[in-house]
Formats: structure tokens, sequence, C-alpha cells
């Protein structure tokens, strides 16, 4: 979402920078006003660069990829005839909250003589982005989805803030326009623009108050951290837990970086579908199944259940069931008893993998497909042969020495460190996502980071103690690093130059 109202502010910028360019540039100057244009936005992209390509990669990857949603999906939440005719008639409330002066004022603005001009543009761009909020019902909607990547987003009514802008200035250009047919009674025209000031200003809270300030700041508790899940979980450590039987805390884990399974679906890395076999842009709602659209349910009534065993292969050893009383039957589902931690149900899992761990015995597999094959049966025993994808030369032992192991050392979203102890060679696996852009020394040198059980990292260990550090920095962030570099002197050199030119 904020992705989206971003990418909106930079269009509709653009569109109003045209505009200026046209409307105001002299006609000998257009063509300089359109190559300055043209260099702003280029280094503005320069600038962005170190965030901009690692964000481009990282959803390419996602769950809700590049590729687009259908235009059913995209246009969710569009808006109906029956709102926007209450907004011009001064009864609106909501996203179209307009005061009830907005109609009058933006009529005088238009024939008056003060910013008529532009006028006319900001009742363009008002139309427009009502006609964008649409969505299926509109005009503008439909030929935007057309656009390179105009599938990418959804919700039209997020492009609101556009019309609640675009009526600021009309209602601004109106209110000017009346204060200067007032020119003659100064005493007038200032009693005229405290009361339209102090007028619209209290239509407008009315309309959009909130009841009470944003949940988030006056009652965290109830959005993201359930007093019981903090302490629960705060004492899981490392291991992972799944919220089971709720939609509104799956940010918990973000907000308080717990190791919790599962999020908002766009953020996921796609490599989650993949392994779980979720079809597109069916959304993860923190449970033990996807949700999926009405349609999918009566295509495929028994899909997308998720079967523990293989949340097992992600170290998921906690279940925790926010439901009042617990669900019947979820129990049996999870496969051990629950136990009530004040207002949440736990059930710990013993066959969780741990977060990481050393094996001497590997079960090969001869592409992806076929190890997601493998990792899914139930014959597969993750602890004594985990899955691994490509020819790896046979490990030394069948069964663990008492003296190996292995151990966090240090934990941090881009560097992880582990101690691991082998008597002969062995595989040491550590249930974070796999993606290329990590990579893996031991003992200082880098070596091949292998793709385990389908979805997690390992890597092979000669016999010893070893000091194994996974990293993550992706070429992306390197050449964005660059970029943004390279825009930012360019940025002041140009400033130096200006400062020159006007000595």
């Amino acid at each position: 979402g904020y992705s989206q109202g971003f990418l909106f502010i930079v269009q509709v910028g653009f569109v109003y920078a045209l505009y200026l360019t046209f409307a105001e540039a002299r006609s000998g100057d257009r063509l300089r006003a359109l190559a300055m244009l043209g260099g702003g936005g280029g280094l503005a992209l320069g600038l962005v660069s170190a965030q901009l390509l690692p964000t481009l990669e990282h959803a390419a990857a996602a769950t809700r990829d590049l590729d687009g949603l259908r235009f059913s999906q995209a246009a969710l939440y569009s808006l109906q005839l029956k709102p926007i005719v209450e907004a011009l008639s001064g009864r609106g409330h909501g996203v179209l909250g307009l005061p009830a002066l907005f109609v009058p004022l933006a009529l005088v603005g238009l024939i008056g003589r003060h910013c008529r001009r532009e006028a006319w543009f900001f009742l363009a761009l008002f139309v427009i982005a009502l006609d964008f909020m649409r969505g299926g019902f509109g005009t503008i909607f439909p030929l935007y989805f057309q656009l390179p990547y105009g599938n990418v987003f959804r919700i039209p009514l997020r492009i609101g803030f556009v019309t609640g802008f675009a009526s600021a200035v009309l209602i601004g250009i109106g209110a000017g326009t009346l204060i200067d047919w007032l020119g003659r009674w100064p005493r007038v025209a200032a009693l005229a623009a405290v009361v339209l000031v102090l007028g619209v200003a209290a239509d407008q809270f009315v309309r959009n108050a909130p009841r009470v300030a944003f949940d988030a700041l006056v009652r965290p508790t109830m959005v993201f951290e359930p007093p019981d899940l903090a302490v629960a979980s705060e004492e899981w450590g490392r291991d992972r837990f799944f919220l089971a039987g709720t939609a509104g805390h799956r940010a918990f884990g973000q907000v308080h970086r717990r190791f919790m399974l599962g999020s908002y679906e766009p953020l996921l890395p796609g490599l989650y579908g993949e392994f779980f076999g979720i079809p597109p842009n069916m959304i993860w709602h923190g449970q033990l199944y996807v949700r999926p659209s009405r349609q999918a349910r009566r295509d495929r009534p028994r899909s997308i259940a998720q079967s523990p065993k293989l949340l097992d292969l992600l170290s998921v050893r906690y279940y925790a069931d926010l439901r009042p009383g617990g669900s019947r039957g979820f129990a049996r589902i999870v496969g051990a008893p629950g136990s009530a931690r004040g207002s949440i149900r736990v059930h710990e899992r013993a066959t969780a993998v741990p977060r990481v761990y050393v094996a001497h015995e590997l079960t090969p597999a001869s592409s992806f497909e076929n190890a997601l094959e493998i990792a899914r049966s139930p014959a597969l025993d993750p602890l004594r042969a985990p899955v691994v994808e490509r020819s790896v030369e046979a490990l030394g032992a069948e069964r663990l020495g008492a003296n190996e192991g292995a151990e966090f050392v240090g934990y941090e979203p881009n560097r992880v460190a582990v101690q691991a102890r082998c008597e002969t060679d062995c595989l040491l696996v550590l249930t974070d996502l796999y993606d290329p852009n990590w990579t893996v020394t031991v003992d200082g040198d880098e070596v091949e980071l292998l793709r385990v059980n389908a979805i997690v990292r390992g890597v092979r260990l000669p016999a010893g103690a070893h000091d194994v550090v996974f990293r993550y920095f992706p070429n992306s962030i390197r050449i964005g690093l660059g970029l943004s570099v390279l825009s930012a002197l360019l940025a002041l050199a140009l400033v130096l130059r200006s400062r020159r030119a006007s000595a």
C-alpha cells in the first residue's frame, strides 16, 4: 500500500510538472525545461537506487510477484456512484468527505481570474482520480491496468489522496478568488477569509475525525501484542512459532522481532508458495491453511490444507491458538496436546527439527521439483538424512557422536554465525530460507551454499570444529549503493556549479 501510494505521488507529480512545463514556460524554453525534468527524474532514481534495486529484486521473488494480478483482484473495493453523489452534495464522509462548500468554492475558482488555469487543471485531476477510484466501473483504471506494471497494485481507492489534494487546491483557489472580489472592503475580506478557513476546517474535522486515535498507538495490545503471546514468544527464543485462528496479528513477528512463520502475503518469498503448494495470489492468514477465494474453494475444496510435517522442516515448534478456549480438533491436527497460557493455548510439536543441526546421511534429489516431492514424503527423516538437490559425496558416519552438534553464536538479519563440531564429514543445516544471494564461509574460506530440504540452507563440513558464517549482501545492494553514491556526487557537483555561476 505504501509503495502504491508513493508511485501514485510520483506519477501525479510528473503530470503536474508536464503541465507547468507547457503552461508556464515560454515556448523557446520548453525543450530545456523537458530536458531538466528528465534529468531531474533520472537523478532522483539514481539517489534512491540503493533501496529501489533490492526492493524490485525482492518483489520479483515474492509470493505476489511483478507478473501482476487479475483485473478482478486489482479492482477490489471500487467506488460506487452513491458516495460520489453524497460527497458532491455535501453529505459525504470518509474517503470522499468533501466540505459542504467544495462545489460552490470550486465554481467560483473556475470562473474567477485568480489562478483560473490552475483551477481547471486541478478540476481535471480531481475528475480523473475520481474516475480512477471507480475501478472497473470507470474508464481510467482499466486503461491504467494495461500500462506496464499497472497490474501489480490493487485497490483503486488508494488514489483517494489525490482527490483530497485536488479538492483542497480548488477550495483554496475559490476562496482566494472570493476574497479578491471583496478587495474593496479589506475588513470584510479579512473576516470572510477567517470564516472560510475555520468553517472548512471544522467541516472536514467533523466528517473525517476518527472516533478514537489510531488503534496501533492507543491500543497496541489489540493490534500486535496479546500480552500472553508476547510473554510466551519471548520464552521460545529462536524456535519458530505459528499463530492459528487469527488474521489480525500477522505482523506480530515483524513488529516484535520474533521468529514467527507467516506474515502479510505480498512480503512472503515465493519459495514458500512453491514449498507449501499455495496457488498464486492466495493470502496466507496465519493459520494452518491458506484461505482461498470462494471460486478456489469450489474448484479445489480440499486444497491448501497444510501438514505440520512441512512446518517441522522449518523448525516450527510452537503453535499458538488465539481463539477463546482453542479449537476442537486442533490438537489432533498439530499432533500435540495443548496447554493454556492465559488467554492463549500453546501446542508444542516435538518433531520439529532444531534451527541449526548436523547430519551424516543425505537423501539426494535430482532437481528442485524432486526435492519438493521427497520433502513432502512421510518417509523422510530430516534429522537423519536431509534432502540435498545436487550430487554430494557420501559423508563419514551413520550416527551422530556425543560431542557433535551446532549452535548459534550470532544472529542478525544479514549475518548468522554458527559453531559446529563433527567427528567425520557432515552436513550443517540452517533452517532459514534459501536464497542464492546468501554466501557462506567456513573458518573464513568461502564455500558452496547448498539448498537443503527444498527450502533451507546447508553447507558441507569436514571433520573437526568450525566457525560457519552466512552473509547476505546481494549484487542489487552493491549496484544500488554505487548508483546512489554517483548520483549524490553528481547532485553536489551541480549545486557547486550553480553557486559558481551565480557568484
